[in-house]
């Protein structure tokens, strides 16, 4: 019998922008995150990446048109923490299958809200300088669930 096969999928959401002053429009996009399949038996974890986008247009003309400063934040997840994210089977079911998501390659800093030991980007964004930022996942190895598909979601805000 091969090592069991699971898929893992988390799902981004954009959500919504603050009040502003001035009407700035402001566009998000992401494909949201997979993981593809983790195998119980590896030792290695498993590591994945994707890309959230982020446009705004200010509408001010001429030389007082500037950058929007925006925050970008992660929910914890349905963990309810950052520190230990998890995922749960789509068909229902008690396993956890544990993930984390990074501001870095190197998961050395975990992307969140700024708080309980995680950190948010902040950018300026204009329309001429979207700002894409990555997001570097990581499964750690040999965790022992179930065979299915696992999910959670993760809730994107973009403050401005």
């Amino acid at each position: 019998m091969g090592p069991a096969r699971i898929t893992a999928l988390l799902m981004l959401i954009a959500m919504l922008p603050s009040t502003a002053a001035i009407a700035v429009n402001c566009t998000i996009a992401s494909a949201g995150f997979n993981f593809g399949n983790y195998d119980t038996f590896s030792t290695v974890p498993l590591d994945s990446a994707a890309t959230i986008s982020v446009t705004c247009n200010n509408p001010v003309k001429g030389p007082k048109k500037q950058p929007i400063p925006v925050m970008l934040t992660l929910s914890p997840g349905n963990s309810g923490s950052f520190t230990t994210r998890y995922m749960t089977p789509i068909s229902g079911g008690t396993d956890y299958l544990y993930y984390n998501l990074s501001t870095s390659p190197s998961h050395t800093t975990v992307f969140g809200d700024g708080t309980g030991g995680s950190d948010m980007v902040t950018a300026l964004v204009s329309k001429e300088a979207p700002l894409n930022v990555k997001i570097y996942g990581r499964i750690p190895a040999k965790q022992n669930v179930i065979a299915g598909s696992y999910s959670d979601l993760i809730t994107v805000t973009v403050t401005w």
